[in-house]
């Protein structure tokens, strides 16, 4: 009598397939899953990098423009000091 078939051999390695093939989904889902966390933080970092950023640009164009006023009004009034000061040393006055 010639030997029997093992039953059940195809069906143990399609079972195998089937459980390597869904702890190989589970593996790489896992994997994508921590990638899109790591996504998601460094998205988060850069907007709030940015929106401090963004912030700090403001306060310092405030306070360039504030700077920049105070310098003119020096350089004014220097002007004007020199100015007068040189008015008194130069011109005589009128005598009638």
């Amino acid at each position: 009598m010639p030997p029997q078939p093992q039953r059940g051999t195809a069906t143990d390695a399609g079972m195998l397939s089937l459980q390597s093939f869904h702890e190989h989904y589970a593996n790489s889902h896992a994997r994508l899953l921590s990638l899109w966390k790591l996504v998601l933080e460094f998205r988060r970092q850069f907007v709030d990098t940015k929106s401090s950023t963004d912030l700090d640009l403001a306060q310092l164009r405030s306070e360039m423009s504030r700077v920049s006023r105070n310098v003119q009004s020096a350089c004014i009034g220097l002007t004007t000091s020199l100015h007068n000061d040189h008015l008194q040393r130069h011109v005589r006055p009128l005598v009638f």
